[in-house]
């Protein structure tokens, strides 16, 4: 008796059996909204938009001060991602864009809004062509419409986003962008 209660306890304490023992409880209780697991924009996942505009929401009051957020890095595509969604992505030409500030909206001088920048880099800075305000407000909605359409379908679907290829909405596998045709 000891030895076999001691042997079962070391055969559950391995990293396999904790790992076949979270499955388990994974597939038994599954999410309760397990249609759209996950949404990816830049490298952050998040649960839905909602938890995406509250990152977003960080990042705009983190570089509110007017500094530049540059390419490459991980705010910066998280918030190309974000512009991806915008009623007007093809014609803002997001694929040019270089730089992101925080500055007064066009329409709204009392908000805050983003503003882009093409072809501007740390040492062109004085010599770059005006930037463009672009609002994130937009973007929300286009993403809140898409949700509650795939909620009502039931099933997989696929959207366009502004010259990336589809971002393919799996109801098990959330976002995830294919690659260019």
């Amino acid at each position: 008796g000891v030895i076999l209660t001691t042997l079962t306890r070391a055969v559950l304490a391995t990293g396999a059996s904790k790992a076949a023992e979270l499955v388990r409880e994974r597939n038994a209780n599954p999410p309760r909204d397990s249609r759209v697991r996950a949404l990816l924009l830049g490298r952050e996942s998040f649960v839905d938009w909602r938890a995406a505009k509250e990152r977003v929401k960080e990042i705009m009051h983190h570089w509110i001060r007017g500094d530049v957020l540059w390419s490459q890095t991980a705010e910066f595509e998280l918030l190309l991602d974000v512009f991806r969604h915008h009623p007007d992505a093809l014609d803002r030409q997001l694929d040019a864009v270089t730089a992101i500030t925080v500055g007064s909206s066009e329409k709204f001088p009392e908000s805050p809004s983003f503003w882009i920048w093409k072809g501007v880099s740390p040492g062109k800075w004085a010599s770059m062509v005006p930037g463009e305000c672009i609002s994130a407000v937009k973007c929300w909605k286009r993403l809140d419409l898409e949700e509650k359409r795939l909620r009502g379908s039931g099933g997989a679907s696929s959207v366009r986003s502004a010259g990336l290829g589809p971002l393919v909405v799996d109801l098990w596998e959330g976002y995830r962008r294919q690659p260019r045709q």
